[in-house]
């Protein structure tokens, strides 16, 4: 579960997600990484603004600007290319929005 709390340490807001990372932008906006194949982007309301779906991610960053890193493996081609046998990383970024 995800809470916010205000700073008498009330519960603001409950919701029920399962993530496996979560970062805070320079507005106070709430990325997670869910189970490891999708990333969400929560307002700090607790407001669902967008989902993206990945593959098999490892780790996710964000910039001062507001772009989000996201870095993993796969063991299929991505984007058109090819899948050079086993597992290859990958790092995907998505531009602030």
């Amino acid at each position: 579960k995800l809470l916010k709390y205000d700073t008498d340490g009330n519960i603001i807001w409950v919701k029920s997600i399962l993530g496996n990372s979560i970062k805070i932008d320079n507005n106070d906006n709430l990325y997670i990484l869910l189970n490891n194949s999708s990333l969400s982007k929560y307002t700090n309301n607790g407001d669902l603004l967008w989902t993206k779906s990945i593959v098999s991610s490892n780790s996710f960053a964000l910039d001062n600007a507001g772009n989000i890193y996201i870095t993993g493996s796969t063991t299929i081609g991505l984007d058109g290319n090819t899948n050079a046998g086993g597992s290859d990383v990958f790092l995907i970024k998505f531009e602030a929005q």
